[in-house]
């Protein structure tokens, strides 16, 4: 679970409800294992089988302006309802569960969620174990059909076991007009939360899609989908906001926060169930993907703060796995970070929008070939505006490898072009393996990993006094030497060419929570180079803000890199 305040959670809006019929009751299983279809009467449609090999996936378009003059009163929307709900499905992972008895009122826990199964799962798709008392069961989540031919997207977070995180053991699909199907998994994607299954059908009803970037601010969605597993449902509101890019709600199991996010922020009732049904607009068009909502409830109910993923991410995700069975990204090859206050202060800038390079990695990357600098200012991505590096980081992965990108770029406050020809991420980042350890987190939520913790050097590995100067008040400083750089283990000239080493800082400094608890060398003052100590007693400035280049390590356990770090300096330092 991740929090955001001591009041609120941020969660992914969750599915594991067990399965009380959505849209229909459920046949009858048949007691013949032999067969994975499903034995019925001859009034209920029969469970197809698992769909061929895919194809292309033929998409539906509708880019009729929306008409926002406000021109007339409108009483209702259930004509363009009836348009939209045939093509929302139910989707019933399969689960390995453990019985408890608990009221169908109380099923809103999402993922965490547990019980015997129900009748009508079919028998495929059940198994126990004798010693345990454990069965294989449904959760439920919901998709929508992007195509006649039976290509359904929903969440990775729908189609996987949170407690492994590997794909459920199978998917039945049901529409609303009772048809059942079993569904094929043709990829999921983790660093979008974005999944594509397959049924083996024809002439299904299609949600047409729409560019989410023309999607603004104030234009009326409906959420459709199965909240608490208590059928279908739709809810209507606003979008409250768009291109939501630094929630983290998205991570890699390896590196927490990689996930690449852009959502569409809504105010309609998004609850657990409603993980991977479409958010509309008036036209009955699909603009998101319901995937994540903020809630002080316990249960994680709706408080009308709702995320979805746009349209255009779910297109490229969808086309990518179908030719490619993996989500192909462009990469840079560059760590950035966020531009304060202070930081455009000192650099001259008109506001805090962009994303400023800190480091090149690797060092032979696309950015570190192409002319860029630390110190650069990314402001655009062709013609996409860059206000934070979460969103830079996302504009270049939806780049294809192999392309070429024009980026606008601030050096000492000019703007400049710099084309630069995207490398594939896979494979620029194909030798970084981080190690990982599994925090548990409680309330049955799906786990979080954070990076196993890097060895830092001891304290004592650095042969100097405390206070030996007073040019930062409460700092030690020491030049660093070619022995001091092998004592501490640090990297080599071509990424710190000389500095000045932080050997300690007194609890009552100023700079006791910028630079304390880890290795910290101070490699540039105010945009200009440092290698000793006369020379950062020249760079200061008193009585203004001050900005310092170093390069440190990360006591939490990330990866030890650059960082711009500002501090206003007293009149007399």
């Amino acid at each position: 679970m991740k929090y955001a305040h001591p009041s609120l959670k941020i969660a992914a809006v969750l599915v594991g409800l067990a399965v009380i019929g959505w849209f229909s009751s459920a046949p009858a299983a048949s007691t013949d294992n032999s067969t994975a279809t499903v034995k019925t009467s001859t009034d209920q449609p029969a469970l197809a089988q698992i769909p061929p090999a895919p194809g292309p996936i033929h998409y539906y378009f509708d880019e009729t302006p929306l008409d926002r003059s406000n021109r007339g009163q409108v009483a209702s929307y259930s004509d363009m309802l009836d348009k939209v709900t045939p093509g929302v499905v139910g989707i019933y992972p399969s689960r390995k569960m453990t019985p408890v008895a608990e009221s169908p009122l109380r099923r809103s826990r999402g993922r965490g969620y547990y019980t015997t199964p129900p009748a009508n799962v079919p028998p495929d798709m059940i198994w126990s174990d004798a010693d345990s008392n454990q069965y294989r069961v449904m959760g439920v989540g919901s998709g929508c059909i992007i195509s006649s031919d039976g290509y359904i997207v929903t969440n990775h977070h729908v189609v996987t076991d949170d407690r492994t995180d590997q794909p459920a053991g199978g998917f039945l699909v049901k529409l609303p007009d009772g048809r059942e199907f079993v569904g094929k998994l043709i990829g999921s994607d983790e660093l979008t939360d974005l999944a594509l299954i397959k049924i083996d059908a024809k002439n299904l009803p299609v949600i047409k899609m729409v560019d989410s970037e023309k999607t603004k601010v104030g234009d009326v969605v409906f959420a459709v989908g199965n909240p608490m597993d208590v059928g279908l449902t739709v809810t209507h509101g606003i979008v409250s906001a768009t291109g939501r890019s630094s929630l983290d709600l998205i991570s890699d199991q390896r590196n927490p926060g990689a996930g690449f996010e852009n959502f569409i922020q809504t105010d309609a009732a998004i609850n657990p169930g409603n993980s991977g049904g479409p958010l509309v607009d008036v036209q009955g068009r699909l603009v998101g993907l319901n995937t994540a909502i903020v809630s002080n409830s316990s249960d994680g109910g709706s408080i009308g703060i709702g995320f979805a993923i746009p349209s255009a991410l779910v297109r490229k995700v969808a086309d990518d796995l179908i030719k490619n069975g993996k989500v192909r990204r462009g990469a840079l090859g560059v760590q950035s970070q966020p531009i304060t206050r202070d930081i455009a202060q000192v650099m001259g800038l008109a506001g805090t929008h962009g994303a400023l390079i800190t480091n090149f990695d690797p060092l032979n990357g696309p950015a570190a070939t192409s002319g860029l600098k630390h110190g650069d200012v990314i402001v655009k991505v062709n013609n996409d505006d860059v206000d934070s590096p979460a969103k830079l980081h996302y504009l270049v992965a939806l780049a294809d490898p192999g392309s070429t990108v024009n980026l606008t770029v601030l050096r000492d406050g000019q703007p400049q072009i710099f084309k630069v020809r995207l490398a594939d991420r896979d494979e620029l980042f194909s030798d970084i393996q981080p190690d990982v350890t599994l925090t548990p987190v409680p309330d049955n939520t799906a786990p979080r990993y954070t990076p196993a913790p890097a060895p830092v050097p001891p304290p004592t590995a650095v042969p100097a006094p405390r206070n030996v100067n007073e040019i930062l008040n409460g700092v030690s400083l020491i030049p660093l030497t070619d022995d001091l750089r092998k004592q501490m283990s640090l990297p080599g000239k071509d990424q710190i060419t000389g500095g000045i080493v932080i050997t300690d800082v007194a609890r009552n400094s100023p700079f006791y929570y910028d630079f304390n608890n880890r290795t910290t060398v101070i490699t540039e003052v105010n945009q200009k180079p440092v290698s000793t100590l006369e020379e950062l007693r020249a760079l200061l400035k008193p009585g203004v803000v001050n900005q310092f280049y170093v390069w440190r390590t990360d006591p939490t356990g990330g990866a030890p890199g650059n960082a711009y770090i500002t501090k206003a300096l007293p009149a007399d330092k």
